[in-house]
């Protein structure tokens, strides 16, 4: 039997895809093919993807499920591209898998109908993944160019995988699958609730022991609902562990049949429900947005050093939110196996007391000198090392529990060895023999009462193409970390270090209170769109009363 703990990833929602996507392109980038390399990856990919087999081929594709409307998909077909055109080898497109199949069966010519659909254009990147010479260095304009998320995606996807929504159109500018409850009655559809969990326990039979789930999902429209009721299936038929990425876009939509007052109050009323029933039905949830809000608008963009991103595109925020989630799921996702390397384990010490929201922090690049020490780059440095990527939240530095992951930096850049460390033997650090074990000693320092849970990692984000290095600006030099002296000169950024961190405090409770005042004002009877897609006076009643007794959870301030 496997020593992996598998967990199952479940998206929903267009902006869920597009996160998703960039999420899973970076999973391949970090596989080594290199037959030469003695040493096992630090990541136990496993635990993401599973191993398959068609006709005499190995595959390894995600372990995952996807939900989006109809006409999301552009050019690839809902039954997924892993057989389709696009050649698993890729260096060998003639070799395409599909073919093989049909070239055994002994067609009958004459009884064929042949049916001809207009041909969706392929996106340039995806057109030069099926080159036998594509030149790894060309260059996209994906900030420009990407329309939807199959444009950017580089992991092929198993046809299990991918789930339309019929009754719901994708349109660039509208929303058409609108309120909390008309996610709630899609879920409640025979044919659609069967189908989807009968994907699920396929998923959870090729396991050998499931950690649990990791859900990422668009929570200002009703795909919030189709999440949460999945989740709700998935507490009562598994009872194992599901930590929630609910996700608000940096670019919105209107809804359908609604103006922009009415579609910023449906927004509000979906989100106040993902937020109110992820207290009851998710282990733990880290709310995500590039936006430093998410209520009535979704005020202005977070900025973060070193990266010169476009505020309102999608690929480009998604790919903020998508480093985020990869390194902080490092956490679970760790050859090295130990009782704390389990996404149980990461829910436990961060949900006492029942408070199941966090907020979430990031550093992409870790704003480190390429000729420095981490010890001479913590002793000098003032300021918080990480920026929120969790609208309406601020986390000080009091009483806070947290979950650190740093990865990319290699542990000879932690000091200098004895005989040339001449000033950094006068620092208290210095004793300190691991990445993790200084970074424990520097939140020690700088916090007041409270714990800290911190992992590292060698292993650098990559981020070659699709993902959008251009943003990163000329101080960033190609490993990632700052130049040493300052450059207009743009590098050619191959993998970054990144610090990420999850968090819980007390101040969490003011998002929530916050969050209730807002709701409150709403007079539902107003909100025509709710009624009709089957929202009862007292179901809204009881929202408003569970998000009250959810932030009561956040206001014994001694809870470490």
């Amino acid at each position: 039997m496997s020593n992996t703990r598998e967990i199952i990833t479940l998206q929903f929602g267009n902006y869920a895809n597009f996160v998703g996507t960039h999420f899973w392109n970076a999973q391949e980038h970090s596989f080594n093919y290199d037959p030469e390399v003695e040493e096992p990856s630090e990541i136990n990919h496993d635990v993401l993807f599973r191993e398959g087999k068609f006709f005499k081929n190995i595959t390894f594709t995600p372990r995952m499920l996807l939900l989006d409307c109809k006409g999301s998909l552009k050019f690839i077909q809902e039954s997924g591209n892993l057989y389709s055109n696009v050649s698993l080898d890729r260096n060998n497109p003639e070799k395409n898998l599909l073919d093989q199949v049909i070239h055994t069966i002994d067609w009958d010519e004459g009884n064929i109908e042949v049916m001809e659909s207009e041909e969706i254009p392929m996106s340039d990147y995806q057109k030069s993944l099926m080159e036998t010479d594509a030149d790894d260095e060309k260059e996209f304009d994906l900030k420009s160019t990407v329309q939807n998320w199959p444009d950017f995606m580089y992991t092929r996807y198993h046809p299990r995988s991918i789930n339309i929504i019929k009754e719901y159109e994708y349109q660039n500018d509208i929303s058409t699958l609108d309120t909390f409850s008309a996610g709630l009655q899609l879920w409640s559809n025979p044919y659609f609730e069967d189908d989807y969990c009968d994907k699920i326990r396929m998923y959870i039979e090729e396991c050998d022991q499931s950690q649990g789930f990791q859900t990422i999902f668009d929570s200002i429209d009703g795909f919030a609902g189709v999440a949460i009721k999945c989740m709700e299936y998935l507490e009562d038929e598994y009872s194992k562990s599901i930590l929630a990425f609910p996700l608000i876009p940096n670019r919105t939509k209107t809804f359908q049949f609604s103006d922009e007052g009415m579609s910023e109050t449906i927004r509000l009323v979906n989100l106040a429900f993902s937020y109110a029933k992820l207290s009851e039905h998710s282990s733990l949830f880290v709310p995500l947005s590039t936006m430093e809000r998410g209520w009535r608008n979704i005020g202005e963009p977070r900025q973060f050093p070193h990266i010169s991103y476009e505020p309102d595109n999608l690929y480009h925020s998604s790919s903020i939110l998508s480093s985020f989630i990869d390194t902080m799921s490092l956490q679970y996702r760790l050859r090295e196996h130990t009782s704390q390397n389990y996404l149980s384990n990461f829910c436990a010490q961060m949900n006492n007391y029942g408070r199941r929201m966090c907020g979430g922090k990031t550093s992409l690049p870790f704003p480190m000198n390429e000729k420095e020490d981490l010890i001479e780059f913590l002793d000098k440095f003032d300021g918080d090392l990480m920026q929120s990527i969790s609208p309406n939240v601020k986390i000080g530095t009091d009483r806070i529990v947290q979950h650190v992951t740093l990865r990319g930096l290699p542990k000879t850049r932690l000091k200098k060895p004895f005989e040339k460390a001449k000033e950094q033997m006068k620092m208290s650090a210095y004793k300190c023999s691991s990445i993790s074990e200084m970074l424990q000693l520097y939140f020690q320092c700088n916090t007041y009462a409270s714990l800290s849970h911190v992992a590292s990692i060698g292993s650098p984000l990559h981020v070659c193409l699709p993902f959008p290095k251009e943003f990163f600006d000329s101080r960033i030099a190609s490993n990632g970390f700052l130049k040493e002296f300052q450059s207009d000169v743009i590098s050619n950024v191959q993998e970054v270090p990144i610090m990420t961190a999850v968090q819980n405090s007390s101040e969490i409770g003011n998002t929530l209170e916050n969050l209730h005042t807002h709701v409150e004002r709403i007079k539902l009877a107003k909100v025509p769109r709710f009624a009709d897609s089957g929202l009862e006076k007292e179901e809204y009643k009881e929202l408003l009363e569970q998000l009250l007794v959810f932030k009561e959870q956040y206001d014994d301030n001694s809870f470490i």
